[in-house]
């Protein structure tokens, strides 16, 4: 088997400050515009940490260019669960994830100009639509789906050839819009969820390797309220 070698690179976001705005202005309104739900039903907060095993692809994958391996990391963060009568609910959320994968050559004609290692750390923001099915004053079943706008701040780049510098040939997207569908429940205040999403946009880019990501996350919380 062809050995990869790699050479590691971090770039830190200077923008935090933007960033941490941006995300402030979309609690502020995906909370407001719940608001009026409140009278039509309970206002939980929930806690929760968890863990995520994620995956990056991209278009050579399927060309068999390129083999994807999964990358175990963590989440944790807050959510506002408003629930609608008996059955719907909506839940925005705002999580501190750590998301990546792991891209290695197949062929050894592009060992020297990919990735083999990607992390990054992001803000997530969900919004989540559910319905609360088979529920009684102890357990509840959960279906949800919606989208998740992540802005990421802190990235790690493991390279396959020497550099000391990405900036010539990768494009970084730091606004990353995905889409999560799952199922959970809830056992008195714990609740339980599993969730898949998967990236609508890039992570980044280099040339012509556009990379998504494909993510399972698995949280565990406790309503407060």
């Amino acid at each position: 088997m062809y050995k990869l070698g790699c050479k590691g690179t971090t770039f830190y976001q200077t923008d935090k400050v933007i960033i941490m705005k941006k995300l402030g202005i979309l609690i502020f309104f995906s909370v407001l515009s719940c608001l009026p739900f409140r009278m039509l039903g309970d206002v939980h907060l929930i806690p929760a940490v968890g863990m995520t095993s994620s995956k990056v692809f991209s278009d050579f994958i399927e060309s068999e260019v390129l083999k994807s391996e999964a990358k175990n990391n963590y989440t944790l963060g807050v959510a506002l669960r408003f629930e609608i009568g008996n059955i719907l609910y909506i839940q925005p959320g705002c999580y501190l994830t750590r998301k990546g994968g792991v891209l290695a050559s197949i062929r050894d004609e592009y060992a020297d100009s990919i990735f083999q290692s990607v992390n990054y750390n992001c803000i997530d923001a969900p919004i989540l639509f559910g319905l609360r099915l088979f529920h009684s004053n102890v357990f509840c079943m959960r279906f949800y789906t919606g989208p998740v706008v992540s802005f990421t701040y802190k990235e790690n780049y493991n390279l396959l050839k020497n550099s000391n510098s990405l900036s010539d040939f990768v494009e970084k997207n730091t606004h990353i819009l995905s889409f999560q569908i799952g199922a959970g429940f809830d056992i008195g205040r714990f609740t339980a969820d599993v969730g898949y999403e998967w990236g609508a946009t890039r992570i980044y880019k280099i040339q012509d390797l556009k990379t998504k990501n494909k993510i399972l996350n698995v949280t565990v919380g406790f309503k407060l309220l």
